[in-house]
């Protein structure tokens, strides 16, 4: 007996998400970035499937590291991060954002604190975490930043 793949179920994709995705690649492809990252956020925004969704915020996020804005292109890795369960961009955003911590110079302020904190300076230190927490909304620098001030500074 010949085996066969069995039929995927899922939720087809919609055309208003097919056509600003092939609208964001050809203003990416002609260098205009703006455009670009603002139709890879319609292409979000009309994603019937979280794969699409996700594809699409992930691109965007790239558009703005390559227009220089860190912090919008950290702010969408986080977002995609922190959706549960894993999927197929989360890792990446992952990795993405903690380069785009690296670039703007947020892991140095939590190593900053850190090491304010084990020279006995326990103020500076816990200033400089909460300065993290209200720069960060989200990500994972707020996160470490919020357990270093809950097993330090309280």
């Amino acid at each position: 007996m010949a085996g066969a793949c069995v039929p995927t179920i899922s939720k087809t994709r919609g055309e208003s998400h097919l056509n600003a995705m092939a609208e964001a690649e050809a203003h990416q492809h002609h260098g205009r970035l703006a455009q670009a990252a603002a139709s890879y956020a319609t292409a979000a925004e009309t994603a019937e499937r979280r794969v699409d969704r996700d594809e699409a915020r992930y691109r965007e996020s790239r558009v703005y590291a390559r227009l220089g804005d860190y912090e919008k292109a950290k702010q969408l890795c986080d977002e995609l991060a922190e959706v549960d369960p894993i999927a197929r961009r989360t890792l990446r955003a992952r990795l993405d954002a903690s380069r785009y911590r690296l670039l703007t110079g947020d892991e140095d302020e939590i190593k900053k604190a850190e090491l304010r904190l084990t020279q006995g300076d326990r103020g500076k230190g816990c200033d400089l975490l909460r300065e993290v927490i209200a720069k960060h909304e989200t990500g994972s620098a707020r996160r470490r930043a919020t357990a270093k001030v809950g097993e330090s500074c309280n």
